[in-house]
């Protein structure tokens, strides 16, 4: 069974998390149609493909230690479901109603999961080969998801007062610099992290943590069982 996983996988992405990367893709070209456009239809496709990338991030950390997709294929029928409700009935309706306030909800509920089970899969991986790769990974994403969230709050509650800043200093852009890169940094870190659990405890395959220019980690795998 072991030697038949790693055939198949042969030191790549499980299929779970590579539709999370797919999932990122999609996110990031429906962000660029609703920047762009401005209009409602188009922030649906820049939040919908955000919303099933938390559900999907939770049931691949529900299910890290096993081979089963149970979790993986419920959370994306909910967001399908959600998705579903959200494009096809009016704006005004109830139901679309509902639907935004029970992606609301689930959405927060995914994310705390995330970090709360993120942080223990983080310390699974540096149990099992040792130092603190994980953690540091796991680090790197949690810090960079709450600055991108504080970015987002600012640029928020302050926006007049940053379009008028002392000494003709420029506007910021916390919400293009601080939410859009914050969010893409801690995705990046969070997957690696995730890769790296998937090689080294699941799949018992030794990988290594590289930092290019001491900056963007890489997640490299030698194509051999660990015992």
């Amino acid at each position: 069974r072991g030697s038949i996983d790693i055939k198949r996988h042969r030191g790549q992405p499980a299929v779970w998390l590579r539709v999370l990367l797919l999932t990122a893709t999609v996110m990031g070209l429906g962000s660029v149609a609703f920047h762009a456009s401005l209009r409602y239809s188009m922030q649906l496709l820049d939040e919908l493909p955000l919303y099933a990338l938390a559900l999907l991030a939770a049931a691949v950390l529900r299910a890290r230690n096993t081979r089963t997709h149970g979790a993986q294929l419920v959370a994306s029928l909910v967001a399908v479901a959600v998705a579903a409700a959200l494009l096809c009935a009016p704006r005004a309706s109830q139901v679309h109603g509902a639907a935004r306030v029970f992606m609301a909800v689930s959405f927060g509920l995914a994310f705390v999961y995330v970090l709360t089970a993120g942080s223990v899969s983080a310390k699974e991986v540096d149990a099992r080969r040792g130092g603190s790769d994980a953690r540091m990974l796991f680090a790197l994403s949690f810090f960079s998801f709450v600055g991108a969230i504080a970015a987002w709050i600012v640029d928020m509650v302050a926006c007049e007062t940053l379009r008028d800043l002392p000494a003709g200093l420029p506007y910021p852009q916390l919400h293009a610099l601080g939410w859009h890169l914050g969010t893409g940094a801690g995705l990046y870190f969070l997957f690696c992290m995730l890769l790296l659990h998937q090689h080294e405890v699941l799949d018992r395959l030794p990988a290594t943590v590289v930092w290019p220019a001491g900056i963007i980690p890489k997640v490299l795998v030698r194509n051999h069982h660990r015992d």
